[in-house]
């Protein structure tokens, strides 16, 4: 089994053509040039809160790094349930600093009740994000809808919030 540290774990996953294989251990050049050939995403960074801070295999992250090309993707998942933005995004981004992502996803802004310095707050971060992972492609969710009661009957008003990030990614070119 193709890079099984034992039998049914940690075996490879993915298409032939995303391999180097050799009579000998590769250099840490040979890698990193092998991987940087490869045309699509393979490390995913995740900001958000609860929709994304699940680590079973049915969670949104993980069935994005399982079905992401053949599953052969290194998952950086840096989302915590109950965050925001204001009060919670600077750390995720400094915790995503290392990441050396390909592709990074944010889904914050479900936990915000007021849109006020939104904007500036989120380009701060996507300035940051991209100064620490210039490789990545950034991508910002749409706000998920929340709502007043348990039983889903009336919903908060998210479009201030929804504008103030939007904007923030216009500007910033996400």
């Amino acid at each position: 089994i193709l890079g099984a540290s034992s039998i049914g774990t940690d075996e490879f996953k993915g298409i032939m053509a995303h391999t180097i294989l050799l009579n000998r251990e590769a250099t840490a050049a040979e890698l990193a040039g092998e991987y940087r050939l490869f045309k699509s995403p393979k490390r995913i960074g995740v900001i958000g809160d609860s929709i994304a801070a699940y680590t079973t295999v049915t969670s949104f992250s993980w069935m994005l790094r399982d079905n992401w090309n053949s599953g052969n993707v290194w998952l950086y998942n840096h989302a915590v349930t109950g965050q925001s933005i204001m009060s919670h995004m600077d750390a995720q981004v400094t915790a995503a600093a290392t990441d050396d992502a390909d592709m990074i996803i944010l889904q914050l802004g479900t936990n915000d009740t007021s849109a006020t310095g939104m904007q500036a707050e989120v380009e701060e971060n996507i300035v940051e994000l991209r100064a620490s992972n210039p490789r990545a492609v950034i991508y910002y969710m749409n706000v998920l809808p929340r709502w007043t009661d348990v039983g889903g009957g009336t919903p908060v008003d998210k479009s201030a919030i929804r504008a103030a990030i939007a904007a923030a990614c216009a500007a910033q070119g996400v």
